[in-house]
């Protein structure tokens, strides 16, 4: 048999096009494909062998329902942004997808549609209840608004029920098991339910139009909003990017057509245009449509600043910052990323300029055009920002601040003793985790500074100020909202300190298996049989702690600064090493001798737990060979 047939298609008994890295027959099912020269283990005995059909037929049927909930959301996102007016809706034209593609997808029609619904129970009211009283306070701990700022409002999102059941099997204890049970099933039940209501309002926005119906198209960027909160904070999934995408192109129409200010667009118009007289006498109170629009455009403008790290883009909404530096602290601001993160706007933005730094000194080495004076001369004006910021931020934990004003309603909560009192000494408690922040922006800035590996030395004292900034923090509600920040220490921690991050996330508690602080936890201890100890694999190749990988990329015409990651043994016996090299993530196989590209996904952590996912595997990640 010829040794260029992949292993999977001699397994399911299929003609294979033997196209490198991946086969068409794979790559159009979305299942490992498996190249050679030996005969992998799970073949070498008929158990075995059937063991391995078993699983390939359950990522068969695990894949068709990843690309329909995947085509749901993108026909969400690309209805949204084929129509810049949405003044009338068009049933969208028939596509040359391939088959499965095209039943799996969710087809236009100028039909009205009626969204799925769950049959609503006794059951409802008590899970917003819950909702509201307990799960609320624990994503969003900062998040306490005047009731002129619009209360602790929450638009009514099918998926609510879901996040209440989806946190109850954290807690090991009596029912814990049928719980777990009962979760993803309903999970998956509520998650299909949000995704047909919010294409049935995004149909009705067409029939209407957007510049008509700014309340709705408000509700459904929150339900868009809910939804992605929901992936990134509880159950992440590598579908993050197209559900931002969505979100941020219904942003950004609302602002076309709601914020325009003569020729710009302002946040603040949209609110202006939300308001209402529901607040007599109180000129800057906001009703409930303008705090939810304030509420979850922070938490979209966060997201979108957090996400040009990971994909070394320019922030799609770098526009709208501007807005927020002119925002001064006298007049506070109804769009305020401090009341979300726990950390100043300022240095959120920073992060959004050393991004666009990152980004720059990319495309200068990829024109061959990069100055190392210049590349000095734009990092050093960002560190001086950072500096005189953290310079601020300690002169203000040592004055006594008395002339905060506290609103005459919360001072009566305060005199009773209510749960929900205002507290100025929990504003104060905050200024850590902006320190925190500004530490891991400054070790964010040296690594995109750094022009050899030889410089470490600079970037493992910049780690150490983000480890030392932790002993701050007392609350592991807090630790969430510092995943950032941890993924950066872990990242660029040196050997000796990986165990003193490993003992911040110690402090997470059961808080570590969710979302974003999940994430920080896989980069920073390696899923299953990775290890970052950079030893040999058992390969071709040596995995000394900077050793033989250096000389490897430059084997292959690669230029740069170049971090080994992680290496293991997957469960086809092959010995695989990551490594990073000017931003972009490259995979050798050691067995084939084979020198890979990723482009797709792009963070770290998705990319090994794709690979270590007997389900998945190589054959789901967009790779080159090189």
């Amino acid at each position: 048999m010829k040794t260029s047939i992949c292993w999977t298609c001699r397994l399911r008994h299929k003609k294979c096009d033997e196209t490198l890295p991946i086969c068409g027959a794979c790559a159009f099912l979305e299942i490992d494909c498996h190249y050679s020269p030996r005969k992998p283990p799970w073949l070498q005995t008929e158990n075995r062998r059937l063991e391995a059909l078993a699983r390939l037929k359950a990522q068969v049927k695990r894949s068709a329902k990843r690309r329909r909930g995947i085509s749901q959301m993108r026909t969400i996102a690309n209805e949204i942004d084929s129509s810049p007016d949405l003044g009338t809706f068009e049933p969208s034209p028939d596509t040359s997808e391939d088959p499965l593609t095209q039943e799996t997808m969710v087809e236009s029609s100028s039909e009205p549609v009626t969204p799925p619904t769950i049959q609503p129970t006794q059951d409802r009211a008590a899970y917003i209840s819950v909702y509201m009283d307990y799960i609320f306070p624990i994503l969003f701990p900062f998040y306490r608004p005047y009731i002129t700022e619009g209360g602790r409002f929450m638009s009514s999102i099918t998926s609510i029920s879901s996040l209440v059941l989806w946190l109850v099997p954290a807690h090991v204890g009596p029912g814990q098991a049928s719980c777990a049970s009962k979760t993803l099933e309903e999970f998956h039940a509520q998650a299909s339910v949000a995704l047909g209501t919010m294409q049935h309002d995004l149909q009705h926005l067409h029939q209407r139009g957007i510049e008509n119906c700014l309340t709705d198209s408000v509700h459904l960027l929150a339900n868009m909003m809910q939804q992605l909160s929901f992936e990134l904070i509880i159950a992440p999934s590598g579908n993050w990017q197209t559900h931002l995408d969505a979100a941020t192109n219904l942003f950004e129409q609302i602002l076309e057509h709601h914020g325009r200010d003569g020729p710009t667009r302002q946040l603040s118009t949209v609110i202006s245009n939300l308001s209402r007289h529901s607040w007599p006498g109180a000129v800057n109170a906001l009703n409930a449509e303008q705090g939810t629009f304030s509420f979850f455009s922070s938490i979209l403008l966060f997201a979108d600043v957090i996400s040009s790290t990971v994909l070394e883009q320019p922030a799609k909404l770098l526009e709208y910052h501007c807005e927020l530096r002119q925002c001064n602290s006298q007049q506070k601001p109804h769009i305020a990323l401090e009341e979300i993160t726990g950390c100043h706007t300022w240095v959120l933005l920073m992060i959004s300029d050393i991004s666009n730094l990152s980004r720059w000194k990319k495309d200068q080495i990829k024109s061959g055009k990069l100055s190392n004076d210049e590349l000095i001369y734009r990092a050093a004006s960002l560190e001086r920002i950072l500096n005189n910021g953290l310079d601020t931020l300690d002169q203000d934990g040592n004055t006594e601040n008395n002339s905060q004003h506290i609103p005459p309603l919360e001072l009566l909560l305060n005199q009773s003793g209510s749960p929900f009192r205002y507290s100025k000494a929990a504003l104060d408690n905050r200024l850590p985790l902006t320190r925190t922040w500004i530490y891991a922006a400054r070790t964010y800035l040296v690594s995109v500074k750094l022009d050899t590996i030889t410089e470490s030395s600079e970037l493992e004292i910049s780690v150490k100020q983000i480890i030392q900034s932790f002993g701050a923090i007392n609350s592991s509600l807090w630790i969430r909202w510092l995943a950032w920040p941890l993924c950066v220490a872990g990242i660029y921690a040196s050997k000796a300190q990986r165990s003193a991050i490993c003992e911040i996330m110690d402090l997470a508690g059961s808080f570590n298996v969710f979302g974003t602080i999940k994430a920080a936890f896989d980069i920073v201890t390696p899923p299953n049989d990775w290890t970052n100890n950079y030893e040999d694999m058992g390969g071709d190749m040596q995995w000394g702690e900077f050793g033989d990988v250096s000389e490897l990329a430059k084997g292959y015409g690669l230029d740069g600064t170049v971090k080994p990651l992680f290496a293991m043994q997957s469960y086809t016996g092959e010995a695989i090493s990551l490594f990073e090299l000017s931003g972009n993530h490259y995979l050798y196989n050691a067995i084939e001798g084979s020198l890979y590209q990723i482009h797709q996904p792009n963070d770290l952590q998705t990319i090994a737990s794709t690979i270590d996912d007997p389900d998945k595997g190589m054959s789901s990640l967009e790779i080159e060979a090189l």
